[in-house]
């Protein structure tokens, strides 16, 4: 999952929760390729992506580091950390966390954040509206993914992008971002993406991609 147009926690909190919350962060900032957190790590933080960006995923003993999530300014993580487990189990890091490019992140300690759940419910309005939008985002995707080939996948995703971005026709993407994102060769996604251009409904360029007809990029889509 990639924040293509997906409402972030920070931008949809209303300005007296971002204060209090920006009150209580510490502000950290991490390297190039620097991992913040792995797998199993206790859970004992929420974080925001003040700016940069952050690759979440899993490393393959094969193929190395998998990036399955990549979130940019205002995005959060971590936030089920000041949640309380059924079995009173510690909460543990799913996944590897790892810097794309210089990335400063606010980080809020899991009992502080438990303290403002309690105390105000705009944070859980906030977290629900941002989760129902990611989990709508992965639906599309697995359903995709289980019944349609290659390229029709692609054209999915590519229009699934577009109405996210809404008004924005220009996407900072690279062929690359595709094929993590949708678990595609990368041949198979350069094929598909020249296809597109040839048709003069997408343009390439240089780690973007340009909506040029989205009228027919949709209209060539499976859905309705």
């Amino acid at each position: 999952m990639f924040d293509f147009g997906l409402p972030a926690f920070f931008d949809v909190l209303a300005e007296p929760q971002r204060s209090e919350l920006q009150k209580l962060a510490r502000p950290k900032t991490y390297r190039d390729g620097e991992i913040l957190h792995q797998p199993s790590d206790v859970a004992d933080s929420m974080g925001w992506i003040e700016s940069g960006a952050l690759l979440f995923g899993k490393y393959l003993q094969e193929e190395g580091f998998h990036t399955l999530a990549r979130l940019g300014p205002g995005h959060h993580f971590g936030e089920f950390s000041a949640f309380s487990s059924p079995l009173g189990e510690t909460p543990l890091r799913r996944l590897a966390a790892v810097a794309e490019g210089r990335t400063v992140v606010n980080e809020i300690a899991a009992e502080d954040l438990r303290g403002l759940f309690t105390s105000d419910p705009e944070y859980l309005r906030a977290f629900h509206f941002v989760t129902t939008a990611r989990l709508a985002l992965l639906l599309e995707l697995y359903d995709d993914a289980r019944r349609l080939p290659a390229r029709q996948r692609i054209i999915n995703f590519l229009s699934l992008v577009e109405r996210l971005m809404k008004d924005e026709r220009l996407v900072t993407c690279t062929q690359a971002d595709v094929s993590k994102m949708l678990g595609l060769s990368k041949v198979t996604v350069n094929q598909t993406l020249r296809a597109l251009t040839e048709r003069g409904v997408i343009s390439v360029g240089y780690g973007t991609i340009k909506f040029e007809d989205a009228a027919r990029l949709h209209a060539m889509t499976d859905r309705v």
